[in-house]
């Protein structure tokens, strides 16, 4: 395939995808690390609004109720659990953007090597999926099964990720001399 524009595009689009991604693994980990997985206690709303709370006197006066009736041991509000979750989801919305520019630019791999092209829709399907599980996460009230499932998935997400960009670029691999290489590295 020819180096055109359009390949080039998909290829950068792809590498900022992939930085992305381990960007929200490590923020993802950041979030289970200091306790602000239920920092919004709902989805996709935090605390039902849009835009989560700075106070706790801009929430219902009724709000430890609430959420003690849905099973959250702690109703305690804490801004700085609230806004490192919330953060967490807006870095999700960014990646679902990326994903879907990954998608679209992968069309020029239609004519020349397809897989790269479904592998590209595929995985915008399961970064969907990812944002339902991650919505399943803050339901099941931080169940250590979800949050695995959650985090392999992530896993799952970047290593096809790779693949598909690695092998868009399948042709420049293959004329890289090896000779030199050791048989372990070859092999690797």
């Amino acid at each position: 395939m020819i180096e055109t524009k359009a390949v080039l595009r998909f290829r950068q689009i792809g590498m900022i995808t992939i930085i992305a991604v381990y960007f929200l693994i490590l923020v993802g980990g950041i979030v289970r690390a200091s306790g602000a997985g239920m920092g919004c206690p709902d989805w996709p709303t935090c605390f039902g609004q849009l835009v989560p709370p700075t106070h706790e006197s801009q929430l219902p006066p009724n709000y430890h109720e609430i959420y003690a009736e849905r099973g959250y041991a702690n109703t305690d509000f804490n801004p700085v659990k609230t806004w490192t979750e919330y953060l967490n989801r807006l870095s999700g919305v960014a990646i679902g953007i990326l994903i879907i520019l990954t998608a679209w630019y992968s069309r020029v791999y239609l004519k020349g090597d397809k897989a790269v092209f479904y592998l590209s829709m595929s995985i915008l399907f399961l970064v969907g999926f990812q944002g339902w599980l991650g919505s399943a996460v803050v339901a099941s009230n931080l169940q250590p099964f979800m949050i695995t499932l959650h985090m392999l998935v992530a896993l799952l997400i970047v290593a096809l990720l790779i693949y598909v960009i690695a092998r868009s670029q399948r042709e420049f691999i293959d004329k890289i001399n090896t000779d030199a290489l050791p048989k372990s590295v070859k092999i690797l």
